[in-house]
């Protein structure tokens, strides 16, 4: 009686190879997209350091989402700015900014920039209804 066993070897199939290249191609799509996203963002940071300083006053300055009962609070900062004769209001506190989880470092950005005060924004003289206030 004899057994006979046959070893096939030398390679994979054709699909096997076809499904690593998708899965790689896949990683490899995702990753430069995020970095793509992350060198577009990083950018315009490098772009607004260079827009035009002025003088502004802060409207407002609240936190938005109640303590204990919100996921993300937001900060909410408005100043009112002058371009070229021409008085401009914004929110816009930084690029990318979407709030925090901790009320109390949300609570220290309100706090940083009270109703009242006067500090100063960076301007896109390009597009002045532009502005921010940390670039």
């Amino acid at each position: 009686m004899g057994l006979s066993v046959t070893v096939k070897s030398g390679g994979s199939s054709t699909a096997s190879k076809g499904c690593l290249t998708l899965f790689f191609l896949v990683f490899l799509a995702a990753g430069l997209l995020f970095t793509a996203f992350m060198v577009q963002e990083f950018v315009q940071r490098v772009r607004q350091h260079a827009w035009a300083t002025v003088p502004c006053t802060i409207i407002r300055s609240s936190v938005g989402g109640e303590s204990g009962t919100a996921d993300n609070y937001q900060a909410v900062v408005e100043y009112r700015y002058e371009w070229q004769g021409r008085r401009h209001v914004s929110s816009v506190i930084e690029t990318g900014y979407g709030g925090s989880d901790s009320w109390d470092d949300t609570q220290a950005l309100v706090d940083a920039y009270p109703a009242g005060s006067e500090t100063t924004c960076r301007v896109n003289p390009g597009s002045p209804a532009e502005a921010v206030l940390r670039p």
